[in-house]
């Protein structure tokens, strides 16, 4: 597509339609352009109305991001947060199912039928190394990690996607927190050998036969050249057609360069296919649809369960002897509300959200029994 006239789309499985969005509808039509209805239309208030980054699930539904959550990024206080969403195939029974702090990005599908996405967290968290990978199903229940969580490297993960018949690895962009955004080092990942730091890192392209070091810093990227964005990967197994070394991916070469749509591999070719600031090149061909998980969500439950099967796994509690803690205190935090107009001026409502206080309202619910067991 050409930059600035779609914010996003996805090809269905069957390569006959396309889900796209103008950045406040999600919409549909044929491969040839024919045949363009809304699927779900601007409702008259630019808050909620901001609608992205549509996905086809395997059950026919559309995951899609929306800011109606009409919360604020709480360090500036600007900029409708905006969280993922699900609705059925014409649009109807919209239901949010992320409830983050920032930004949700870039929904796709894993082999598997779960949810592979970008999430944004600020969150009792360092403040520049907080852009992850997540994975959940597509009814937004077992979210988790699927790269990043707790490193300070990458600052940020954007555009991730499955690498055909290589499952677990994805292609995406690393990038820094602030300077470049959303754009960045093009980067193959695989949470098997790893998922924090660069623990996980199978290559960066450029850099083939090079070591990926997990640099520290906040405008990770800002001055390296190339820079990428919305990788794609081809093929459909590596002892097939050589999946996992072509991508698709829009370039820039340079800071007075135009955006490329070129073929990249792994042996740091780089070969320009379209000139013309075009961004997300995806091959018209069908694809294997991922299998149905079927959904656990019961719509008229009001409360639901939540569990840690171990929690003396992991750094946090090294070292502690099971049977020693006896309860967790259960904390929820109030994420801060959208800017709103004052005086002709938009203003951060900080005070309604934490009277002036922190970033978050820490509130306490009460604690839970640890078994002995954890």
């Amino acid at each position: 597509i050409h930059r600035g006239t779609v914010s996003s789309f996805e090809l269905d499985w069957d390569a006959k339609t396309i889900l796209f969005s103008d950045g406040k509808s999600i919409m549909e039509m044929n491969v040839d352009g024919s045949d363009v209805r809304i699927i779900k239309g601007p409702d008259g208030n630019d808050d909620i109305s901001a609608r992205f980054d549509p996905c086809r699930l395997p059950n026919g539904d559309i995951m899609f991001v929306s800011t109606a959550c009409l919360q604020s990024v709480p360090c500036t206080g600007k900029g409708a947060v905006a969280n993922m969403h699900v609705m059925d195939k014409d649009g109807n029974n919209e239901r949010r199912i992320a409830f983050d702090q920032d930004h949700n990005w870039n929904p796709c599908l894993l082999p598997d039928g779960r949810v592979l996405s970008s999430r944004w967290e600020y969150t009792d968290i360092p403040h520049f190394f907080s852009r992850l990978l997540m994975h959940m199903n597509p009814d937004g229940t077992d979210q988790k990690e699927y790269y990043g969580s707790n490193s300070y490297w990458p600052n940020s993960i954007f555009w991730p996607r499955p690498i055909p018949g290589d499952s677990p690895k994805v292609v995406t962009i690393v990038t820094g927190h602030h300077g470049t955004k959303r754009a960045g080092e093009l980067i193959i990942l695989d949470p098997h050998k790893g998922r924090q730091e660069a623990d996980g890192v199978v290559q960066r392209i450029p850099g083939y036969g090079k070591k990926v070091e997990p640099v520290i810093k906040d405008k990770l990227v800002d001055g390296a050249w190339p820079i990428f964005v919305a990788p794609w990967p081809l093929g459909t197994s590596p002892e097939k057609d050589g999946s996992g070394k072509y991508f698709l991916v829009s370039v820039k070469r340079g800071p007075q360069s135009p955006w490329e749509l070129c073929l990249v591999d792994i042996f740091d070719n780089i070969t320009t296919i379209l000139e013309g600031e075009y961004v997300m090149p995806v091959p018209v061909l069908a694809g294997k649809k991922p299998p149905v998980i079927p959904s656990r969500i019961n719509l008229q439950k009001q409360t639901a369960n939540v569990f840690i099967s171990d929690i003396y796994v992991g750094p946090g509690l090294e070292g502690i002897q099971k049977g020693s803690v006896k309860a967790l205190r259960v904390g929820a935090h109030h994420f801060r509300y959208n800017q709103v107009e004052k005086d002709k001026a938009l203003v951060s409502h900080v005070t309604g959200s934490a009277f002036r206080g922190g970033w978050d309202v820490k509130r306490i619910l009460g604690p839970v029994p640890v078994y002995e067991d954890g």
